[in-house]
């Protein structure tokens, strides 16, 4: 079980990695100096508590055998990756801290999500809800082959990371925003963000 977490937790990072970053405006407020140092802090802090735990602020969990979304904003990936260096005994360069920030350029999601079959990610296509329009993804990253659940053989026996990528033009920094993932057939999924309640 801690196996198939990790890989999809590694599938899902290295998806992350690989994004490009363009010059859009950050729809989370720029950091301070201030707001960059609480983020190392808490990412090195925090090097001792469980994944989970740590990404709680900016999950939205719809159970256990459904999935859960997590939204990386610049100061969430900065302390994701204090965090990242802190367990592997290195320090944060500046580049480093500067390429961390720029994920805020854009709203960047995961989503872990558990389903029936092996290619059943595939089927699964991203909007942005943002008040009464929806917007379509600049990047969408589902793998081909879902790994293994922990409920295998049982039902849902497949689990999947995803990524998804929005523009920010037009979100206010305090919006109510929906991730909805919507499969060829059967059920919509949708994760309610809250962006005034998110460093």
């Amino acid at each position: 079980m801690i196996y198939k977490l990790f890989a999809v937790s590694f599938v899902v990072c290295v998806a992350l990695f690989n994004l490009q970053v363009n010059n859009s405006h950050a729809v989370i407020i720029d950091l301070s100096n201030d707001d960059i140092a609480e983020a190392i802090e808490y990412g090195k802090g925090s090097k001792r508590v469980t994944l989970t735990d740590f990404t709680k602020a900016w999950d939205v969990r719809l159970g256990r055998d459904i999935g859960w979304a997590t939204l990386y904003t610049g100061f969430h990936n900065l302390a994701f990756k204090a965090r990242k260096a802190c367990i592997e005994h290195k320090e944060l360069t500046q580049d480093e801290i500067t390429h961390a920030l720029e994920i805020g350029k854009e709203l960047t999601f995961t989503a872990t999500i558990l389903g029936y079959s092996r290619d059943f990610a595939a089927e699964y296509h991203a909007m942005l809800k943002v008040g009464d329009k929806f917007i379509a993804p600049i990047f969408e990253f589902a793998p081909e082959i879902a790994e293994t659940s922990e409920y295998w053989p049982d039902q849902p026996a497949s689990i999947a990371g995803c990524v998804y990528k929005f523009p920010i033009e037009g979100v206010e920094e305090n919006a109510l925003v929906t991730l909805i993932l919507k499969p060829f057939d059967g059920d919509v999924l949708e994760f309610p963000f809250d962006l005034s309640a998110m460093k």
